[in-house]
């Protein structure tokens, strides 16, 4: 099952497999294609998780975790994201949660935000 939402200038693809990804951004250039439009890929990113003992080749591994999916669009590969390396994107993830106020929630997470920004 793949799910899609498109905003006015993002595009987010999910799928249960990497050939699907894939798939459904061939079918994205070709809706860009139609309405005389086209992707920016250096302002793509991609992210997978999967079972590497089913991968066929140099990322073959023993566990489930990220991997670099490979993706294309219009003949660039699209980046892939790995926190480690990527400062762009080492707040992806982060989730906040609270039961207090949204006055005092959004002073702890201003607090935080900057503390994390100081730290990188």
């Amino acid at each position: 099952m793949a799910t899609q939402k498109a905003y006015l200038d993002d595009h987010t693809l999910v799928n249960a497999n990497i050939a699907g990804t894939q798939h459904n951004l061939n079918l994205a250039k070709q809706v860009l294609d139609w309405a005389q439009l086209k992707p920016n890929p250096p302002k793509c990113a991609s992210l997978a998780f999967c079972d590497k003992r089913f991968l066929k080749d140099e990322r073959k591994g023993n566990s489930f975790g990220p991997v670099d999916p490979k993706l294309n669009i219009s003949g660039f590969q699209i980046t892939y994201i790995d926190n480690l390396k990527n400062k762009s994107y080492r707040f992806l993830g982060n989730q906040f949660v609270s039961q207090i106020s949204s006055h005092r929630l959004f002073d702890i997470t201003i607090a935080d935000f900057k503390t994390r920004l100081e730290k990188n």
